[in-house]
């Protein structure tokens, strides 16, 4: 293929890492990412443009005035030689694209640069970025995670292979990505990524993903809203819906010490009287929050805009109970607080 446009290989070569590292971030269990081809497209039709070919014009308009006897009219040559140009971006975005990649995480390109260099091709070839996720292991907030974990002596395996789609090979492939928290240095957080032609696929890892839960729930119940949050994170919605609900009528119960059969009304009701008298005013009651969650899983819906709705609002109403405490009872003179 020749010599490729080393603009053209920089720039899919960033947008590849940067995809890797929102798909690592910011993406859950079969969420996807894909990488983005239009900007290398724009700069194929804008060539024209370029630097590299105001160049080639000047030293093309040179030539012209020093050459004796007739040639290749100048447009027709600068009109050539943007050809060539645009296929050489072409085919320098399709060196990388339409083949297979190869990564090597920090630990392992340092023990390579070391001992006997790296063999792979250099332009298909990547070190994984450093990423911030939550580690379920300790208490940092989103520490930083580098590629690799101590003791690590040879990178993992890729599996690939060549899938064909409507004529074309499509290249298919299977990473483990290692990574270590900087912040505990304990068990490695290993992510297995999927890659169909430009899109990647988060498909497994061996810590389930760590859920920040705001700090006002009560922390008998966070289990509840944190698996909620895991459920709707990968796709299971009415699952999230049916613990959100569980979350609150969970939590009722306990404040109001009932043990026997009571419906999600009759203890929200109950509940209403502890709250102070401003409360109504400012937020959604439980109770509404509560009957809009058993309309929704009564239908069997996988309402993505009640879930949402329904997070936020208990999210608001326990951060008013910072503001607006319940009223004390006999049986617990502090009902809101965490333990």
């Amino acid at each position: 293929m020749g010599e490729l446009n080393q603009k053209t290989v920089t720039w899919i070569r960033l947008e590849i890492l940067q995809r890797i590292k929102e798909l690592l971030e910011e993406k859950h269990l079969y969420q996807v990412v894909r990488i983005d081809t239009t900007q290398i497209q724009k700069m194929i039709d804008d060539a024209d443009k370029s630097p590299e070919m105001k160049a080639e014009e000047s030293r093309l308009l040179r030539l012209t005035r020093v050459s004796s006897g007739p040639g290749m009219p100048l447009k027709s040559q600068i009109a050539n030689a943007l050809n060539r140009h645009r296929q050489k971006m072409r085919d320098s975005a399709q060196a990388i694209l339409d083949n297979y990649w190869t990564f090597s995480t920090d630990i392992c390109d340092q023990l390579q640069t070391e001992t006997e260099g790296k063999t792979s091709n250099l332009n298909t070839h990547f070190i994984l970025p450093t990423i911030s996720v939550a580690c379920e292991q300790c208490d940092a907030i989103l520490p930083a995670h580098n590629s690799g974990f101590r003791g690590q002596e040879q990178d993992i395996q890729t599996v690939s292979w060549p899938v064909l789609k409507n004529g074309q090979v499509m290249f298919c492939q299977t990473f483990v990505f290692p990574y270590h928290c900087q912040s505990c240095k304990n068990e490695p957080l290993i992510f297995l990524v999927h890659r169909t032609g430009t899109k990647l696929m988060l498909v497994g890892r061996n810590h389930f993903e760590a859920v920040q839960v705001p700090n006002t729930i009560p922390q008998k119940e966070s289990t509840y809203f944190s698996g909620a949050i895991v459920a709707y994170n990968t796709g299971n919605i009415l699952a999230g819906l049916f613990l959100l609900r569980t979350m609150i009528e969970q939590y009722m119960r306990r404040l109001l010490v009932v043990t026997g059969k009571k419906t999600g009304d009759e203890l929200a009701d109950k509940y209403a009287r502890l709250l102070d008298d401003e409360f109504p005013k400012r937020q959604p009651s439980l109770k509404v929050v509560y009957g809009e969650l058993s309309e929704t899983l009564h239908a069997a819906e996988n309402n993505v805009t009640q879930f949402i709705k329904s997070r936020k609002d208990i999210e608001n109403h326990f951060e008013l109970l910072k503001h607006l405490p319940v009223k004390e009872r006999n049986e617990n003179k502090n009902p809101n607080q965490r333990r």
